[in-house]
């Protein structure tokens, strides 16, 4: 099924394995992410969600909020990456508020692990 008949958003911007020399936890990807996008580099204004713990680290070295999903890999493993806060699944994560104008989203978490 192609993801037009689902409704999927497609993204304008794009960032792969191959488009970065190292792999996480180097920051590299989420930097090229954020630039590509026109962002701050090191805003905490940015919002990382992974649910692998270099994906964690990578987030975090770069700059940013991490929300890491407990969904693959123990808990201690999650909370040693240093996540900024870990939920069970992105049922936990509503947006708040969104400004169309300025694409600025307000996230709530509820029932965070830690």
């Amino acid at each position: 099924m192609a993801s037009s008949q689902l409704e999927l958003a497609h993204p304008k911007k794009l960032v792969t394995a191959e488009d970065v020399e190292n792999g996480k936890p180097d920051p590299a990807c989420y930097q090229l992410g954020a630039k590509l996008l026109g962002l701050q580099q090191s805003s905490s204004s940015i919002v990382v969600f992974e649910d692998a713990p270099a994906g964690v680290r990578s987030g975090k070295a770069a700059g940013f909020t991490v929300v890491a999903l407990f969904t693959t890999h123990k808990l201690e493993q999650v909370i040693e990456a240093g996540a900024d806060y870990i939920v069970q699944d992105m049922r936990s994560v509503t947006i708040s508020s969104w400004d169309k104008t300025t694409g600025v989203a307000q996230i709530s978490i509820a029932n965070a692990l830690v």
